[in-house]
């Protein structure tokens, strides 16, 4: 199973990559990441096993969003191919790191997301729509007529906002679909990469979510730059670390088991 790492520029995407993965997002665009599961290092604890296997996950790291949305067919043609989509969306201030709509608005860069998930699924259906229309052939006539029923059905669905994971699909119209690289039916992940001095604010996850609570999205905020240093201490530094800053336990560990529960 794989999830897609997406985001605007200089938001965090390569520091969380390489934080989840080990690898460097400047030179290599997939890796694995082990699900972080205090249970399985129990498991470990107690039997000592010759060989430890951690549940795995891929990910894959897409190009940067643009704002322009003419320019993200690339990045979209990506999430085609992943089961879920995992955008990163920032919240911390800095003045030294620019941002491109010139200011920070989580809210305002996930509704931009979600328009274009949205936006693409309704050019793929108007396009659709378009080809069975040309359809002659005796024997796919009345399997385009079907799939013409489908696609207005889900051509109004999409125009009024609402994603196709919510559309009422019998047998035979997923039958139908099986093949088609619809982008709202994938399940999406919001990471808000947060600041230090925000760290613990619960509040910032229902500010930002608050407009979305229909869409069914999993919220998670971490500190990328936080748990980079965290990844870079021994186990005794990190526990005391972590304390001074009244985690319990590192969003790494949070994240990958919601990546992994996501998955199904």
């Amino acid at each position: 199973m794989k999830l897609g790492l997406v985001g605007l520029p200089q938001v965090g995407k390569r520091t969380l990559f390489s934080l989840l993965t080990g690898q460097d997002g400047d030179k290599v665009n997939i890796g694995l990441a082990k699900v972080r599961d205090a249970r399985f290092e129990k498991l470990v604890e107690m039997f000592q096993p010759k060989k430890e296997t951690p549940a795995q996950m891929e990910f894959m790291l897409l190009p940067d969003m643009d704002t322009d949305a003419s320019r993200n067919a690339e990045t979209l043609k990506g999430l085609e191919q992943v089961d879920v989509i995992c955008y990163l969306a920032r919240v911390f201030e800095d003045d030294t790191v620019f941002h491109v709509e010139g200011d920070v608005n989580a809210r305002r860069d996930v509704q931009a997301l979600w328009d274009e998930l949205i936006l693409s699924d309704q050019i793929f259906v108007e396009k659709r729509l378009e080809r069975l229309a040309k359809e002659k052939r005796p024997n796919d006539v009345q399997r385009a007529a079907k799939e013409t029923e489908l696609m207005t059905r889900m051509q109004t669905h999409l125009e009024d906002g609402r994603p196709l994971s919510q559309f009422d699909f019998s047998d035979e119209d997923q039958k139908l679909i099986t093949s088609y690289p619809f982008l709202t039916m994938k399940a999406l992940m919001v990471v808000l990469n947060v600041g230090e001095d925000q760290l613990g604010d619960d509040s910032l996850v229902q500010e930002v979510s608050k407009d979305f609570v229909d869409q069914g999205f999993k919220w998670i905020a971490i500190s990328a730059q936080i748990e980079d240093e965290v990844s870079q201490l021994d186990d005794e530094e990190r526990i005391s670390f972590l304390e001074e800053l009244g985690i319990e336990q590192p969003a790494m560990d949070r994240l990958t088991w919601l990546c992994y529960e996501t998955l199904g």
